[in-house]
Protein backbone atom coordinates (compact mmCIF):
# COMPACT_ATOMS: atom_id res chain seq x y z
CA UNK A 1 0.00 0.00 0.00
CA UNK A 2 2.95 2.36 0.55
CA UNK A 3 3.38 2.80 -3.20
CA UNK A 4 -0.23 3.97 -3.54
CA UNK A 5 0.13 6.29 -0.54
CA UNK A 6 3.20 7.95 -2.04
CA UNK A 7 1.45 8.32 -5.40
CA UNK A 8 -1.47 10.10 -3.76
CA UNK A 9 0.91 12.22 -1.67
CA UNK A 10 2.94 13.30 -4.71
CA UNK A 11 -0.19 14.44 -6.55
CA UNK A 12 -1.70 16.24 -3.55
CA UNK A 13 1.66 17.69 -2.52
CA UNK A 14 1.87 19.67 -5.75
CA UNK A 15 -1.38 21.49 -4.89
CA UNK A 16 -1.27 24.59 -2.63
CA UNK A 17 -3.26 24.20 0.58
CA UNK A 18 -3.55 27.60 2.26
CA UNK A 19 -6.33 27.85 4.86
CA UNK A 20 -9.73 28.73 3.36
CA UNK A 21 -8.45 28.18 -0.20
CA UNK A 22 -9.33 24.50 -0.55
CA UNK A 23 -10.91 24.65 -4.02
CA UNK A 24 -7.97 22.99 -5.81
CA UNK A 25 -7.49 20.29 -3.17
CA UNK A 26 -11.20 19.48 -3.17
CA UNK A 27 -11.25 19.28 -6.97
CA UNK A 28 -8.36 16.79 -6.91
CA UNK A 29 -9.95 14.59 -4.23
CA UNK A 30 -13.21 14.55 -6.20
CA UNK A 31 -11.23 13.43 -9.24
CA UNK A 32 -9.79 10.56 -7.21
CA UNK A 33 -13.32 9.59 -6.18
CA UNK A 34 -14.53 9.67 -9.79
CA UNK A 35 -11.69 7.33 -10.78
CA UNK A 36 -13.00 4.89 -8.14
CA UNK A 37 -16.60 5.23 -9.46
CA UNK A 38 -17.74 6.82 -6.20
CA UNK A 39 -20.76 9.01 -6.89
CA UNK A 40 -22.61 11.79 -5.05
CA UNK A 41 -25.08 10.88 -2.33
CA UNK A 42 -28.45 10.05 -3.88
CA UNK A 43 -26.93 9.05 -7.22
CA UNK A 44 -24.75 6.15 -6.13
CA UNK A 45 -24.99 2.84 -4.30
CA UNK A 46 -24.02 3.20 -0.60
CA UNK A 47 -22.18 -0.14 -0.81
CA UNK A 48 -20.00 1.24 -3.61
CA UNK A 49 -19.42 4.54 -1.82
CA UNK A 50 -21.14 7.90 -2.00
CA UNK A 51 -20.06 11.42 -1.08
CA UNK A 52 -21.42 14.82 -0.15
CA UNK A 53 -19.77 18.10 0.81
CA UNK A 54 -20.72 21.20 2.75
CA UNK A 55 -18.86 24.37 3.72
CA UNK A 56 -16.73 22.54 6.28
CA UNK A 57 -15.80 19.15 4.81
CA UNK A 58 -16.13 16.45 2.17
CA UNK A 59 -17.67 13.21 3.46
CA UNK A 60 -17.30 9.82 1.76
CA UNK A 61 -19.27 6.89 3.15
CA UNK A 62 -19.38 3.14 2.51
CA UNK A 63 -22.15 1.08 4.10
CA UNK A 64 -22.28 -2.69 3.60
CA UNK A 65 -23.93 -5.58 5.40
CA UNK A 66 -24.55 -5.46 9.14
CA UNK A 67 -21.47 -3.78 10.68
CA UNK A 68 -21.03 -3.64 14.44
CA UNK A 69 -19.08 -0.38 14.76
CA UNK A 70 -19.50 2.86 12.75
CA UNK A 71 -16.03 4.26 12.00
CA UNK A 72 -15.04 7.82 11.13
CA UNK A 73 -11.60 8.71 9.75
CA UNK A 74 -10.66 12.41 9.71
CA UNK A 75 -7.83 14.16 7.88
CA UNK A 76 -7.55 17.87 7.10
CA UNK A 77 -6.69 19.44 3.74
CA UNK A 78 -5.06 22.73 4.82
CA UNK A 79 -1.52 23.77 5.75
CA UNK A 80 -0.28 27.10 7.19
CA UNK A 81 0.51 29.64 4.47
CA UNK A 82 0.14 33.25 3.39
CA UNK A 83 -3.04 34.35 1.60
CA UNK A 84 -2.41 37.41 -0.58
CA UNK A 85 -4.78 40.31 -1.17
CA UNK A 86 -3.66 41.19 -4.72
CA UNK A 87 -2.35 44.59 -3.61
CA UNK A 88 1.09 43.65 -2.32
CA UNK A 89 -0.10 42.43 1.05
CA UNK A 90 -1.89 39.57 2.70
CA UNK A 91 -2.33 37.62 5.92
CA UNK A 92 -0.40 34.80 7.56
CA UNK A 93 -2.80 31.98 8.46
CA UNK A 94 -2.04 29.06 10.74
CA UNK A 95 0.80 28.44 13.17
CA UNK A 96 3.76 29.59 11.10
CA UNK A 97 5.95 30.59 14.06
CA UNK A 98 5.41 34.29 13.43
CA UNK A 99 8.13 35.65 15.70
CA UNK A 100 10.80 33.63 13.92
CA UNK A 101 9.36 34.60 10.49
CA UNK A 102 9.56 38.25 11.46
CA UNK A 103 13.18 37.79 12.55
CA UNK A 104 14.02 36.07 9.26
CA UNK A 105 12.49 38.90 7.19
CA UNK A 106 14.58 41.41 9.13
CA UNK A 107 17.70 39.61 7.88
CA UNK A 108 16.64 39.03 4.27
CA UNK A 109 13.47 38.60 2.18
CA UNK A 110 12.05 35.06 2.27
CA UNK A 111 11.57 33.31 -1.11
CA UNK A 112 7.99 32.35 -1.92
CA UNK A 113 6.11 30.39 -4.56
CA UNK A 114 2.86 32.06 -5.60
CA UNK A 115 -0.11 29.95 -6.73
CA UNK A 116 -3.35 31.09 -8.35
CA UNK A 117 -6.56 30.63 -6.32
CA UNK A 118 -7.42 27.77 -8.70
CA UNK A 119 -4.20 26.02 -7.71
CA UNK A 120 -1.74 26.45 -10.58
CA UNK A 121 1.71 28.00 -10.16
CA UNK A 122 2.00 31.67 -11.11
CA UNK A 123 5.38 33.05 -10.16
CA UNK A 124 8.09 33.37 -7.55
CA UNK A 125 7.95 36.15 -5.01
CA UNK A 126 9.44 37.40 -1.74
CA UNK A 127 8.09 38.01 1.74
CA UNK A 128 9.68 41.32 2.69
CA UNK A 129 7.92 42.21 5.96
CA UNK A 130 5.60 40.82 8.61
CA UNK A 131 3.64 43.09 10.95
CA UNK A 132 2.35 41.55 14.18
CA UNK A 133 0.28 44.40 15.62
CA UNK A 134 -3.20 42.89 15.38
CA UNK A 135 -3.83 40.41 12.58
CA UNK A 136 -0.49 39.18 11.13
CA UNK A 137 -0.17 41.25 7.95
CA UNK A 138 2.49 40.50 5.34
CA UNK A 139 4.11 42.54 2.59
CA UNK A 140 5.07 40.62 -0.53
CA UNK A 141 6.95 41.51 -3.71
CA UNK A 142 6.08 39.81 -7.00
CA UNK A 143 7.49 40.49 -10.50
CA UNK A 144 3.98 41.16 -11.89
CA UNK A 145 0.48 41.78 -10.54
CA UNK A 146 -1.40 38.84 -9.06
CA UNK A 147 -5.07 38.36 -8.15
CA UNK A 148 -6.46 38.29 -4.63
CA UNK A 149 -6.61 34.98 -2.76
CA UNK A 150 -3.37 33.62 -4.15
CA UNK A 151 -1.54 31.06 -2.02
CA UNK A 152 2.01 32.05 -1.04
CA UNK A 153 4.11 29.06 0.05
CA UNK A 154 7.68 28.65 1.23
CA UNK A 155 10.06 27.74 -1.58
CA UNK A 156 10.85 24.19 -0.44
CA UNK A 157 10.35 20.82 -2.08
CA UNK A 158 6.82 19.47 -2.42
CA UNK A 159 7.86 15.81 -2.55
CA UNK A 160 11.18 14.00 -2.32
CA UNK A 161 12.12 10.56 -0.98
CA UNK A 162 15.54 10.58 0.66
CA UNK A 163 16.58 7.24 2.12
CA UNK A 164 14.16 6.32 4.91
CA UNK A 165 12.42 9.70 4.92
CA UNK A 166 9.90 11.60 2.84
CA UNK A 167 10.38 15.36 2.54
CA UNK A 168 7.34 17.51 1.76
CA UNK A 169 6.26 21.11 2.01
CA UNK A 170 3.02 19.92 3.62
CA UNK A 171 3.43 16.46 5.12
CA UNK A 172 1.01 17.98 7.65
CA UNK A 173 -1.45 16.82 6.60
CA UNK A 174 -0.94 15.60 3.04
CA UNK A 175 0.83 12.39 3.93
CA UNK A 176 -1.96 11.06 6.14
CA UNK A 177 -4.62 12.35 3.74
CA UNK A 178 -2.82 10.10 1.27
CA UNK A 179 -3.05 7.26 3.80
CA UNK A 180 -6.79 7.90 4.09
CA UNK A 181 -7.20 7.89 0.31
CA UNK A 182 -5.33 4.59 0.08
CA UNK A 183 -7.62 3.10 2.74
CA UNK A 184 -10.64 4.45 0.87
CA UNK A 185 -9.33 2.87 -2.32
CA UNK A 186 -8.90 -0.46 -0.53
CA UNK A 187 -12.54 -0.39 0.53
CA UNK A 188 -13.76 0.64 -2.93
CA UNK A 189 -11.77 -2.00 -4.81
CA UNK A 190 -12.24 -4.91 -2.37
CA UNK A 191 -15.93 -5.32 -1.55
CA UNK A 192 -15.53 -8.99 -0.63
CA UNK A 193 -12.72 -8.21 1.83
CA UNK A 194 -14.80 -5.50 3.50
CA UNK A 195 -18.30 -7.01 3.38
CA UNK A 196 -19.52 -5.66 6.71
CA UNK A 197 -18.64 -2.00 7.00
CA UNK A 198 -19.88 1.44 7.97
CA UNK A 199 -17.05 3.91 7.44
CA UNK A 200 -17.06 7.63 6.74
CA UNK A 201 -13.92 9.34 5.50
CA UNK A 202 -14.04 13.05 6.38
CA UNK A 203 -11.76 15.47 4.54
CA UNK A 204 -11.94 18.57 6.74
CA UNK A 205 -11.23 21.87 5.01
CA UNK A 206 -9.94 24.01 7.92
CA UNK A 207 -7.95 22.64 10.86
CA UNK A 208 -5.01 24.99 11.13
CA UNK A 209 -7.20 27.71 12.68
CA UNK A 210 -8.68 26.29 15.88
CA UNK A 211 -9.93 23.05 14.28
CA UNK A 212 -12.83 24.92 12.68
CA UNK A 213 -14.23 22.20 10.43
CA UNK A 214 -14.16 19.40 13.01
CA UNK A 215 -15.72 21.77 15.53
CA UNK A 216 -18.67 22.43 13.23
CA UNK A 217 -19.13 18.68 12.67
CA UNK A 218 -18.82 17.88 16.39
CA UNK A 219 -21.34 20.60 17.28
CA UNK A 220 -23.89 18.94 14.99
CA UNK A 221 -22.88 15.49 16.29
CA UNK A 222 -23.50 14.05 12.86
CA UNK A 223 -22.28 13.84 9.29
CA UNK A 224 -24.62 13.84 6.28
CA UNK A 225 -24.58 10.04 6.56
CA UNK A 226 -25.81 9.76 10.14
CA UNK A 227 -25.17 10.58 13.79
CA UNK A 228 -21.87 10.54 15.62
CA UNK A 229 -22.79 8.95 18.93
CA UNK A 230 -21.59 6.70 21.72
CA UNK A 231 -21.20 3.77 19.29
CA UNK A 232 -18.94 5.71 16.92
CA UNK A 233 -15.19 5.22 16.70
CA UNK A 234 -13.19 8.25 15.53
CA UNK A 235 -9.63 8.03 14.20
CA UNK A 236 -8.03 11.41 13.53
CA UNK A 237 -5.13 11.05 11.11
CA UNK A 238 -2.35 13.57 11.69
CA UNK A 239 1.28 14.32 10.96
CA UNK A 240 2.28 16.52 13.87
CA UNK A 241 5.29 17.13 16.05
CA UNK A 242 5.66 14.68 18.91
CA UNK A 243 6.33 16.91 21.90
CA UNK A 244 5.74 16.56 25.64
CA UNK A 245 2.73 18.02 27.39
CA UNK A 246 4.23 20.95 29.29
CA UNK A 247 3.08 24.39 30.35
CA UNK A 248 5.19 27.47 30.85
CA UNK A 249 5.92 27.83 34.53
CA UNK A 250 5.82 24.82 36.81
CA UNK A 251 2.79 26.11 38.73
CA UNK A 252 0.62 26.73 35.70
CA UNK A 253 -2.07 24.28 34.67
CA UNK A 254 -4.27 24.07 31.63
CA UNK A 255 -7.23 25.32 33.69
CA UNK A 256 -5.31 28.41 34.84
CA UNK A 257 -4.33 29.19 31.27
CA UNK A 258 -7.89 28.67 30.06
CA UNK A 259 -9.25 31.01 32.69
CA UNK A 260 -6.79 33.68 31.63
CA UNK A 261 -7.32 33.74 27.88
CA UNK A 262 -7.75 30.84 25.50
CA UNK A 263 -6.42 32.48 22.36
CA UNK A 264 -3.36 33.77 24.20
CA UNK A 265 -2.84 30.28 25.59
CA UNK A 266 -2.68 28.81 22.10
CA UNK A 267 -0.38 31.56 20.82
CA UNK A 268 1.89 31.27 23.85
CA UNK A 269 1.91 27.52 23.54
CA UNK A 270 3.00 27.82 19.91
CA UNK A 271 6.10 29.73 21.03
CA UNK A 272 6.62 27.22 23.82
CA UNK A 273 6.47 24.38 21.31
CA UNK A 274 9.56 25.70 19.54
CA UNK A 275 11.50 25.46 22.78
CA UNK A 276 10.17 21.97 23.47
CA UNK A 277 11.25 20.58 20.12
CA UNK A 278 14.96 20.58 20.90
CA UNK A 279 14.51 20.05 24.64
CA UNK A 280 15.91 23.48 25.49
CA UNK A 281 12.99 24.23 27.79
CA UNK A 282 12.72 20.75 29.20
CA UNK A 283 13.72 19.08 32.34
CA UNK A 284 11.78 16.46 34.21
CA UNK A 285 10.25 19.16 36.44
CA UNK A 286 8.94 21.26 33.53
CA UNK A 287 6.76 18.60 31.94
CA UNK A 288 3.30 17.71 33.16
CA UNK A 289 3.40 15.92 36.55
CA UNK A 290 1.24 13.12 35.14
CA UNK A 291 4.35 11.72 33.46
CA UNK A 292 5.62 10.92 36.94
CA UNK A 293 2.23 9.91 38.31
CA UNK A 294 1.74 7.23 35.65
CA UNK A 295 5.44 6.56 34.98
CA UNK A 296 5.10 7.54 31.33
CA UNK A 297 7.95 8.10 28.87
CA UNK A 298 8.40 11.42 27.11
CA UNK A 299 7.43 11.32 23.42
CA UNK A 300 10.32 11.27 20.97
CA UNK A 301 10.27 13.72 18.03
CA UNK A 302 11.43 11.22 15.42
CA UNK A 303 10.19 8.03 17.06
CA UNK A 304 7.50 5.56 16.08
CA UNK A 305 3.93 6.25 15.05
CA UNK A 306 1.99 8.01 17.84
CA UNK A 307 -1.29 6.89 19.44
CA UNK A 308 -2.56 10.09 20.99
CA UNK A 309 -5.44 10.32 23.49
CA UNK A 310 -5.01 13.93 24.64
CA UNK A 311 -4.23 17.40 23.38
CA UNK A 312 -3.08 20.45 25.31
CA UNK A 313 -6.68 21.35 26.14
CA UNK A 314 -8.10 18.02 27.28
CA UNK A 315 -8.13 14.23 27.32
CA UNK A 316 -10.23 12.86 24.47
CA UNK A 317 -13.78 11.77 25.24
CA UNK A 318 -13.78 13.45 28.66
CA UNK A 319 -17.57 13.91 28.53
CA UNK A 320 -17.84 10.12 29.02
CA UNK A 321 -15.84 9.61 32.25
CA UNK A 322 -17.17 6.10 32.96
CA UNK A 323 -16.65 4.77 29.43
CA UNK A 324 -13.30 3.41 28.22
CA UNK A 325 -11.81 4.71 24.99
CA UNK A 326 -12.19 1.67 22.73
CA UNK A 327 -10.53 3.44 19.79
CA UNK A 328 -7.35 3.62 21.85
CA UNK A 329 -7.72 -0.02 22.95
CA UNK A 330 -8.32 -1.18 19.39
CA UNK A 331 -5.16 0.50 18.10
CA UNK A 332 -3.12 -0.86 21.00
CA UNK A 333 -4.42 -4.37 20.29
CA UNK A 334 -3.71 -3.99 16.56
CA UNK A 335 -0.20 -2.78 17.38
CA UNK A 336 0.35 -5.93 19.44
CA UNK A 337 -0.94 -8.16 16.65
CA UNK A 338 1.04 -6.40 13.90
CA UNK A 339 4.19 -6.09 16.02
CA UNK A 340 4.19 -2.33 15.64
CA UNK A 341 5.76 -0.43 18.53
CA UNK A 342 3.87 2.86 18.79
CA UNK A 343 4.50 5.80 21.03
CA UNK A 344 1.68 5.83 23.56
CA UNK A 345 1.99 8.51 26.20
CA UNK A 346 0.94 12.05 27.09
CA UNK A 347 1.68 14.51 24.31
CA UNK A 348 1.32 18.22 23.63
CA UNK A 349 -0.05 20.00 20.59
CA UNK A 350 -3.62 20.16 19.35
CA UNK A 351 -5.62 18.67 16.49
CA UNK A 352 -9.14 17.65 15.52
CA UNK A 353 -9.27 15.19 18.42
CA UNK A 354 -9.94 18.20 20.65
CA UNK A 355 -12.95 19.30 18.60
CA UNK A 356 -14.59 15.86 18.71
CA UNK A 357 -14.06 15.86 22.50
CA UNK A 358 -15.24 19.36 23.40
CA UNK A 359 -18.73 18.46 22.23
CA UNK A 360 -19.98 15.11 23.57
CA UNK A 361 -19.76 12.90 20.47
CA UNK A 362 -18.20 9.65 21.74
CA UNK A 363 -15.63 8.31 24.18
CA UNK A 364 -13.85 6.42 21.40
CA UNK A 365 -11.43 8.96 19.90
CA UNK A 366 -7.77 8.54 19.05
CA UNK A 367 -5.27 10.48 16.96
CA UNK A 368 -2.99 8.30 14.85
CA UNK A 369 -0.04 10.55 14.07
CA UNK A 370 2.98 10.14 11.81
CA UNK A 371 5.67 12.13 13.70
CA UNK A 372 6.76 15.27 11.89
CA UNK A 373 9.70 16.88 13.74
CA UNK A 374 9.85 19.85 11.35
CA UNK A 375 6.11 20.49 11.43
CA UNK A 376 5.06 23.74 9.79
CA UNK A 377 8.43 23.91 8.03
CA UNK A 378 10.54 24.85 11.06
CA UNK A 379 13.83 23.20 11.96
CA UNK A 380 15.46 23.46 15.38
CA UNK A 381 17.26 26.64 14.36
CA UNK A 382 14.01 28.28 13.22
CA UNK A 383 14.93 28.07 9.54
CA UNK A 384 12.40 27.28 6.82
CA UNK A 385 12.77 23.67 5.70
CA UNK A 386 10.64 20.86 4.23
CA UNK A 387 8.70 18.75 6.70
CA UNK A 388 10.17 15.27 7.22
CA UNK A 389 8.45 11.98 8.02
CA UNK A 390 9.66 8.40 8.16
CA UNK A 391 8.49 5.94 5.52
CA UNK A 392 8.13 3.14 8.07
CA UNK A 393 5.78 5.30 10.15
CA UNK A 394 3.63 5.99 7.09
CA UNK A 395 3.40 2.25 6.43
CA UNK A 396 2.61 1.52 10.08
CA UNK A 397 -0.23 4.08 10.09
CA UNK A 398 -1.71 2.44 6.98
CA UNK A 399 -1.55 -1.06 8.48
CA UNK A 400 -3.26 0.14 11.64
CA UNK A 401 -5.89 1.90 9.53
CA UNK A 402 -6.64 -1.37 7.71
CA UNK A 403 -7.17 -3.05 11.06
CA UNK A 404 -9.63 -0.36 12.08
CA UNK A 405 -11.64 -0.98 8.89
CA UNK A 406 -11.94 -4.67 9.73
CA UNK A 407 -13.06 -3.80 13.27
CA UNK A 408 -16.19 -2.18 11.84
CA UNK A 409 -17.36 -5.73 11.12
CA UNK A 410 -15.90 -7.62 14.06
CA UNK A 411 -16.36 -5.11 16.86
CA UNK A 412 -13.82 -4.32 19.58
CA UNK A 413 -12.81 -6.85 22.22
CA UNK A 414 -12.78 -4.38 25.14
CA UNK A 415 -10.37 -2.21 27.07
CA UNK A 416 -6.66 -2.89 26.59
CA UNK A 417 -4.68 -3.35 29.84
CA UNK A 418 -2.31 -0.51 28.88
CA UNK A 419 -5.03 1.95 27.89
CA UNK A 420 -4.33 5.45 29.19
CA UNK A 421 -7.37 7.59 28.42
CA UNK A 422 -9.59 6.20 31.16
CA UNK A 423 -6.98 7.06 33.79
CA UNK A 424 -6.51 10.56 32.35
CA UNK A 425 -10.24 11.25 32.61
CA UNK A 426 -9.85 11.21 36.39
CA UNK A 427 -7.17 13.95 36.29
CA UNK A 428 -7.02 17.69 35.60
CA UNK A 429 -6.93 16.88 31.87
CA UNK A 430 -10.69 16.56 32.17
CA UNK A 431 -11.73 20.25 32.11
CA UNK A 432 -14.11 21.47 34.78
CA UNK A 433 -17.57 22.55 33.64
CA UNK A 434 -16.73 26.26 33.40
CA UNK A 435 -13.53 25.69 31.42
CA UNK A 436 -15.25 23.21 29.12
CA UNK A 437 -18.04 25.68 28.44
CA UNK A 438 -15.53 28.42 27.68
CA UNK A 439 -13.72 26.14 25.23
CA UNK A 440 -17.01 25.26 23.53
CA UNK A 441 -17.99 28.93 23.19
CA UNK A 442 -14.60 29.90 21.79
CA UNK A 443 -14.42 27.12 19.21
CA UNK A 444 -18.07 27.29 18.23
CA UNK A 445 -17.85 31.02 17.65
CA UNK A 446 -14.76 30.75 15.47
CA UNK A 447 -16.36 27.97 13.42
CA UNK A 448 -19.54 30.02 12.95
CA UNK A 449 -17.53 33.08 11.93
CA UNK A 450 -15.55 31.14 9.32
CA UNK A 451 -18.62 29.81 7.51
CA UNK A 452 -18.94 32.34 4.66
CA UNK A 453 -15.26 32.31 3.77
CA UNK A 454 -15.26 28.52 3.72
CA UNK A 455 -18.46 28.43 1.67
CA UNK A 456 -16.89 30.70 -0.96
CA UNK A 457 -13.45 29.08 -0.65
CA UNK A 458 -11.62 32.38 -0.36
CA UNK A 459 -10.39 34.66 2.40
CA UNK A 460 -10.70 38.04 0.66
CA UNK A 461 -14.08 38.88 -0.89
CA UNK A 462 -14.42 38.84 -4.67
CA UNK A 463 -16.45 42.08 -4.46
CA UNK A 464 -17.06 44.87 -1.98
CA UNK A 465 -20.43 43.40 -0.89
CA UNK A 466 -18.84 40.00 -0.36
CA UNK A 467 -15.93 41.47 1.60
CA UNK A 468 -18.44 43.40 3.70
CA UNK A 469 -20.37 40.17 4.34
CA UNK A 470 -17.15 38.41 5.41
CA UNK A 471 -16.32 41.24 7.81
CA UNK A 472 -19.85 41.43 9.17
CA UNK A 473 -19.85 37.68 9.87
CA UNK A 474 -16.58 38.06 11.79
CA UNK A 475 -17.86 41.02 13.81
CA UNK A 476 -21.10 39.19 14.54
CA UNK A 477 -19.11 36.16 15.70
CA UNK A 478 -17.20 38.25 18.22
CA UNK A 479 -20.44 39.81 19.51
CA UNK A 480 -22.02 36.36 19.66
CA UNK A 481 -19.11 35.11 21.76
CA UNK A 482 -19.50 37.96 24.26
CA UNK A 483 -23.23 37.28 24.59
CA UNK A 484 -22.67 33.57 25.14
CA UNK A 485 -20.12 34.30 27.85
CA UNK A 486 -22.61 36.59 29.55
CA UNK A 487 -25.47 34.10 29.51
CA UNK A 488 -23.18 31.21 30.47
Amino acid sequence: MLERILAYAQTLGAIPQAPYLHRASLRQVLQFLAELNIRPQGLGNPAEGTYVSDAYALYVNFRRGQPRVPVLFDSHLDHPALVLDGRGGGVALGSLGLDRIKRLTEVAPIPLRIFHPEGHFLTKGKLVALHLAGKPYVQVETPSPIPANCHALWDVTDFAVEGEHLLMHSADNTIVTAVMLALLEQVARNPTTYRELDVTFVFTFLEEIFEVSATAIAQRRRTPFGPIDERSLIVVLESMETIPLAYQGQRETATELIARDLRAMRQTDEQWVLALRDGAALDRNAVHPLYRTFDLPLPQPDGGVMLKVNDIDCVYGYEFPATPNLAESLLLRLSDELQIVPQHTLAGGACNGTAYSLFPTTSHIVTLSVPNPCKHNMDLAGQIVPERVRLDNIAAAARLGEGVLHASATGIAGAHPHALAQRLKATALRPDAASARQLQIERGTIAWGAYLRLQHMRYFGASLPEQFAFGLRGSSARLRERVQHLVG
